[in-house]
């Protein structure tokens, strides 16, 4: 899809008017305006409206009115707009937008200022008749969008009061539902909810504050993603957070209630709504540190947009911001509108707290009285803190600062800071080709690394295939946890030609992925133009899982070129950006104590705990373990604690090694819910067709055939056209436009003069070349009568394919001027899609008259339905004994029966989703089972039993794809009438009726585990369970985030965490599940910062950030650093004398044999200083004079599981 380049945000917008409505317009494809500030275009053939003002861009699909957003393929909520009324203090539903249909579309705009776009209908309800509609505005310098509801009574007045409600249900903010919270102001403070938990929640004092934000943690890069939506606080709402059954999280309704309607009376009410842009959705998780705050007014408040910020002292004032991880900053953003807003502001970005560097952005002056985002482009910058300097604010005197919302009416806190970049990433080229399968020209030139040279081809459909690419396949793994991965070329074809495309299709392991199409620019040289946008790989078909990066060293890719017509198409570079997590520290925590609960048995006999806590990497198996034959007992144990401060918790994951223990087979069933597939449909309108019209989201769906016949005649006559050899040869209907149709008859009114003898034939020929289509019958001309009469010709159907146009003749070479075939027609013209034609052996004759004739054909649908289950659960080792597909069959229109067929096309085909050349027979073989459509079930459940050929077709490891065809499809019979059945799919509204799986199967190891952790009391277990075989393996499952809080893990979580095993056994009492070695993993990035402040050198223990000694007597000193092992140590040493002369120069040396690390200081009163690092001892010496010391501990390279050390730092003094 083509998309209208801009600088704006975008935004997902969720509009709550849902399938059954087709959206807006079918108008012109792009709006007429050409306004950048606001407009609109209707983009993928019609299928999505597409509306933006200078700020956000907004998409609605009009199939089906539900968003995508500016990505295709997520929504966040979905949306429900009910209209009911109050009466005894309750709510009554009268109608759900949802469970509607028909109603009426316009689109309004002045292209300069606003868009409506409006949809209506008028309803009854009782004696009661009112319209109810729904308008969606944006104008030119909207921040959102404004929906309004809307109801005008059109009868009797109406005495109960009316309310809107808005139902926001299956919530999954940045396309998934853990770590969902909506956060609100509750009438006393700003509160944030978990939804995945009980709750029954009712708001309708919300003060000035009514607006709710739904907030999705730590989605991916981004640390918080958010929609909210705001409405007047002045109206009677009721806003109601309940859980429900089947909803992951609570849904959320909004009711307002707009009170009763007199005659002809209208109300409406506003609504605001805004989805998460790209933003990394900065809050108080990424606080650091601050120059301070006053009157409780904290920074931490106004970053969660609960609070403005203030710190009333005479000041630079700053805050430093902590992202976690390296990010590649590319702009910032914030507001502020109060008496002290911030008027020059500097921001800088570093690796560390300590080194800033030049600011990335300079003396911003923009973020001052205003309540909308102000965005500043800064230069890209690599790096894990930020720093926001505020040198000067409105307060010219004091130079107070308050930052947030103060003076607005009514006021509403709001964020005021906000961060837009990206994990750090790496990219590489393309830098090798595969001799004799490259482009035409310079084929080298697409892999020297310069974009400034081209490869170029003119065939449409040629490959280049680039063999290798410039990772560095010695040090995989060395940049971290692979995020993502993308492609992109550079390409263009030449100005003046027709366009071109560029497909890159990465190629994984000798498998392709997934086609990526750059319609690429006309230009007459390459440049920063002529790149494409970047292309994600990292889900593609085929796609490896990233886990190492050796698999970047192996991508290869295709470069196909798409040229229709004469152009030439240049391509001078592909390039690879891999986005990725730094690396973590670990450390492995054994188990060193029984848990809450220990419900399995140790072997040998004894505490439970000492059974699986080896600590070797090749355990004592099965010397010692727990075990258990009892289905979904639990084992729990402490573990040791972690021992490391100041870190930043990653990843925590649960390794357990374990094994199942079985004597026989057993026999199981597994049933699909219905949850666990896709459908979808085409059909075609020809026989043979290779490709069709696709059709998803169908409550029901055709399989089969049908037939319509299709009659296209002239039966007036008043004249004769005569046929003999030396004349006319040849005379009929020439007829424009003819479709691509199976001609079954030709019927053409005929007579016979004098005694003609010989043959004629009844032909279609193409009006193009006059080729022969075909002769679909013949007679003989000494039977026709004397007299006009009609004659069908039926023995030879024709197929005419393409649609063209045709002439349909009778044919007669032989005869003379006194025996000859007499072809009746009509001396005026009677009909638009022809006229009538004779050919007289040399050339064709038109006329403005028409023969009379009449053709018959078939206007064919063929149906076939297509079914994706997957079956991936399915154990590996698993023997497939029996499957059965579950039909429920909606209606049967069969009037000739058939066999509902099973084929496969795996594994390419059908594609998910499925393109129109999926439709093609040629890519489906086999019969895997077939249901007759004799006697089928009506409204009810018919069962297809695959035989051992569609048994073998499932897939146990992936997707299993079904093609369902007619027999009669399949034996290529031409349908006469209808000959097909509705069969219920997954997109039907009643889930009892989905189809469904079932799969009968035998296991050597029908044994799951699954893994947990136990927080506070409460066991949180992996989503899915390990599947263990009869031999010893490491099971594993990471927790990114504490399950019990939905945020990120600290050190007293770590403390206090246990592990959890939950066995999980086919029920029979001959198998049983062994675990022989239990533990953490604890990934993390250490950072320890603190200062040593001193008067004179005296004795301290160091074991908090910052620590201020006192004056001690003794003459040797020494302070610690407790760690877990050897560290990196990255120290900053300033000094001054008692004169206060500053520190000149310093350098760390490399560590001696005595492992003692020295770094001098120069100090232009006393000399040179010795600071001496070593793990023994610490004498000191005492010159006059006074040190400050800043020692900054970072990154330990190696930790030594078991191994508990400390760091003994130690100091002296010595002159030169």
């Amino acid at each position: 899809m083509e998309v209208r380049t801009s600088n704006k945000l975008f935004v997902f917008f969720l509009v709550f008017i849902l399938v059954s409505i087709p959206f807006f317009l079918v108008e012109p494809v792009v709006s007429d305006d050409g306004n950048e500030n606001i407009g609109w275009e209707l983009l993928d053939n019609n299928k999505v409206l597409y509306i933006w003002n200078q700020y956000n861009d907004y998409y609605f699909n009009t199939s089906n009115g539900v968003q995508f957003g500016n990505h295709y393929d997520e929504f966040w909520t979905h949306n429900v707009l009910m209209l009911g009324y109050y009466a005894g203090g309750n709510w009554n539903l009268i109608y759900r937008t949802d469970e509607l249909t028909g109603f009426s579309k316009t689109l309004e705009t002045d292209s300069q200022t606003y868009i409506n776009a409006t949809i209506w209908k008028d309803l009854t309800y009782g004696s009661y008749t009112f319209r109810l509609a729904i308008r969606y505005h944006l104008g030119v310098n909207d921040s959102d969008l404004t929906v309004i509801p809307y109801i005008k009574n059109l009868g009797i007045a109406i005495p109960y009061d009316i309310g809107f409600g808005w139902e926001m249900k299956d919530i999954k903010i940045a396309n998934t539902y853990e770590n969902d919270w909506i956060r609100l102001y509750n009438g006393t403070n700003w509160t944030s909810y978990r939804l995945n938990q009980i709750m029954d929640n009712k708001f309708t004092n919300m003060g000035n504050d009514t607006i709710f934000y739904l907030e999705g943690i730590n989605e991916g890069k981004y640390f918080k993603r958010t929609l909210y939506l705001s409405w007047a606080s002045t109206l009677n709402y009721l806003l109601w957070v309940k859980s429900r059954p089947g909803q992951y999280n609570a849904p959320v309704s909004l009711f307002i209630n707009a009170g009763k309607l007199a005659v002809g009376q209208e109300k409406y009410t506003m609504m605001h709504w805004l989805d998460s842009d790209e933003w990394l959705g900065i809050s108080s998780t990424q606080y650091n540190s601050s120059c301070g705050s006053t009157l409780s007014h904290t920074l931490a408040e106004a970053l969660d947009g609960t609070d403005y910020w203030a710190h009333s002292v005479n000041e630079n004032h700053w805050f430093i911001l902590d992202l976690g991880d390296n990010y590649l900053i590319k702009k910032v953003k914030s507001r502020s509108v109060t008496s002290s807003d911030p008027e020059d502001v500097n921001v800088y970005v570093s690796m560390n707290v300590t080194d800033w560097g030049t600011a990335v952005a300079s003396h911003v002056t923009t973020w001052q009285d205003t309540l909308t985002w102000v965005e500043v482009d800064s230069t890209d910058k690599i790096g894990r803190y930020i720093k926001i300097e505020a040198i000067k604010t409105e307060d010219g005197v004091n130079r107070y600062i308050q930052w947030g919302d103060v003076l607005s009416s009514p006021s509403s806190p709001f964020t005021i800071f906000d961060v837009f970049g990206d994990l750090a990433t790496k990219t590489y080229y393309f830098n090798s080709y595969a001799v004799g399968e490259c482009w035409a020209t310079h084929p080298e030139y697409m892999v020297d690394g310069s974009y400034l040279t081209s490869a170029s081809e003119t065939i449409d459909g040629t490959v280049e295939f680039l063999d290798d690419n410039t990772f560095n396949v010695g040090i995989p793994g060395s940049f971290g946890e692979i995020f993502a991965v993308e492609i992109r070329a550079c390409g263009f074809y030449r100005l003046g030609d027709n366009p071109a495309d560029i497909i890159l299709r990465p190629v994984f392991a000798k498998v392709d992925g997934d086609n990526h199409v750059y319609d690429c620019p006309a230009k007459t040289t390459p440049g920063s133009d002529t790149w494409s946008e970047w292309f994600d790989i990292t889900s593609d078909t085929n796609a490896p899982t990233w886990d190492t990066w050796a698999n970047v060293a192996t991508l290869r890719c295709d470069v196909e070129s798409v040229i229709p017509g004469h152009t030439i198409l240049y391509c001078s570079r592909v390039e690879i950006r891999v986005t990725y997590y730094p690396p973590a520290e670990t450390v492995i925590l054994h188990p060193d104590a029984e848990g809450t609960r220990q419900q399995w048995l140790p072997y040998p006999s004894g505490t439970h705990w000492t059974k699986v806590d080896d600590v070797s990497t090749n355990p004592d198996e099965d010397a010692t373990y727990v075990y258990t034959n009892v289905q979904n007992l639990n084992e729990e144990f402490n573990h040791e604690t972690s021992g490391f401060t100041g870190t930043n918790i990653t990843n925590v994951t649960l390794t357990a090694r374990a094994k199942a223990v079985y004597s026989d087979d057993v026999e199981y069933t597994s049933s699909s819910d219905g949850y666990i597939y896709n459908n979808s449909a085409s059909y075609a309108l020809t026989r043979g067709a290779t490709t069709g019209t696709v059709l998803v989201d169908m409550d029901t769906s055709r399989v089969g055939q049908q037939g319509t016949p299709i009659w296209q005649n002239q039966t007036a006559a008043n004249s004769n056209q005569k046929l003999y050899s030396g004349s006319v040869v040849r005379a009929g209907q020439y007829v424009t436009s003819f479709p691509a149709v199976t001609v079954t008859r030709i019927e053409f009114m005929l007579n016979k003069s004098g005694l003609p003898t010989g043959t004629a034939s009844v032909t279609i020929r193409s009006a193009t070349g006059d080729t022969l289509l075909g002769t679909i019958g013949t007679i003989n001309v000494a039977t026709l009568t004397t007299t006009p009469t009609w004659y069908a010709f039926t023995t030879t159907p024709i197929v005419v394919t393409p649609a063209q146009n045709a002439r349909f003749m009778i044919e007669y070479a032989g005869g003379n001027s006194a025996n000859y075939v007499n072809m009746r027609f009509q001396s005026t013209n009677v009909i638009v899609f022809g006229a009538r034609t004779t050919y007289n052996g040399v050339l064709y004759a038109a006329y403005s008259n028409d023969c009379t004739f009449r053709i018959k054909y078939y206007q064919y649908q063929v149906d076939r339905l297509y079914y994706f289950f997957d079956t991936s659960s399915l154990p590996d080792d698993a023997t497939i004994t029996a499957v059965t597909l579950n039909l429920y069959c909606q209606s049967d229109y069969s009037t000739t029966d058939f066999k509902i067929t099973v084929q496969s096309g795996m594994p390419t085909y059908p594609h998910d989703p499925l393109v129109g050349g999926d439709f093609n027979m040629a890519s489906y073989t086999g019969d895997g089972g077939t249901l007759t459509t004799v006697g089928i079930s009506v409204l009810g459940w018919n069962v297809l039993t695959l035989n051992s050929t569609g048994r073998g077709w499932i897939n146990k490891t992936s997707w299993t794809k079904f093609c369902l065809r007619s027999s009669r499809d399949i034996g290529n019979n031409n349908p006469t009438g209808n000959e097909y059945i509705y069969l219920a799919t997954r997109s039907t509204m009643i889930p009892s009726n989905y189809p469904y799986l079932t799969i009968t199967f035998t296991v050597p190891t029908p044994a799951t585990l699954n893994l947990g952790v136990n927080v506070g009391g409460t066991r949180y277990g992996a989503p899915s369970n390990s599947t263990l075989s009869t031999s010893y393996a490491d099971k594993t499952y990471t927790w990114a985030v504490n399950p019990a809080t939905g945020i990120g893990w600290t050190e007293s979580n770590i403390t206090a965490l246990q592990s959890s095993l939950l066995s999980s056994l086919v029920p029979c009492s001959n198998i049983t599940i062994r675990c022989t070695q239990v533990y953490f993993t604890v990934e993390y990035s250490f950072i320890m910062s603190f200062d040593i402040n001193r008067s004179s050198f005296d004795f301290g223990i160091v074991n908090t950030n910052s620590y201020e000694y006192s004056n001690q007597t003794s003459t040797q000193y020494t302070f610690e650093i407790y760690n877990n092992g050897t560290c990196a140590i990255d120290i900053d040493v300033n000094g001054t004398n008692a004169t206060a002369t500053g520190v000149s120069a310093w350098v760390l040396s490399a560590a001696n044999g005595n492992n003692k690390y020295t770094m001098e200081l120069y100090n232009l009163t006393t000399g040179w200083w010795i600071l001496a690092l070593t793990r023994d001892t610490w004498y000191s010496n005492m010159p006059p004079g006074n040190i400050r010391a800043n020692l900054r501990m970072k990154t330990p390279t190696t930790f030594y599981s078991g191994k508990q050390m400390s760091c003994h730092i130690y100091l002296w003094a010595s002159v030169h």
